[in-house]
């Protein structure tokens, strides 16, 4: 028997009133809360250990959500994923005045380069090469 028969109390995360016996301290919440919390949480770990686990399934579920032309095929995705990768590899610069630009090297540092001299010729923080940009 015991003394907590009949005493209800609030869950802290989704406010609905249960038994106290039902009650449990979760590790992630860091509160008191209902099993049915606790359930939805494990089970959202779960699908995302899963989505984890098998990319595949989640592309293919991307790739039925958008609709492609008619005459679509395995070049023409080999063709956009090569296009996206590229876009990836270019640089974006910001005009500051007709000799210098704004360049943002892929490391995240920025800093002042002179498009008449080419100076610096690498990035003063990685020493990657300056490449190719494109003024935004």
């Amino acid at each position: 028997m015991g003394f907590n028969v009949g005493l209800k109390a609030k869950c802290k995360r989704c406010g609905q009133e249960v038994p106290v016996d039902e009650l449990t301290v979760d590790i992630v919440y860091e509160m008191a809360v209902c099993a049915a919390c606790v359930k939805e949480r494990k089970l959202k770990e779960k699908q995302q250990r899963q989505a984890v686990a098998n990319p595949e399934t989640v592309v293919l579920d991307e790739k039925k959500a958008s609709p492609k032309p008619a005459g679509w095929d395995g070049e023409d995705e080999y063709l956009e994923r090569a296009a996206r990768l590229k876009a990836k590899e270019v640089v974006k610069a910001k005009r500051i005045d007709d000799q210098n630009v704004l360049y943002a090297c892929k490391c995240t540092a920025r800093f002042k380069y002179n498009t008449k001299t080419e100076h610096p010729g690498r990035c003063p923080f990685c020493g990657a090469a300056i490449g190719k940009f494109v003024i935004v």
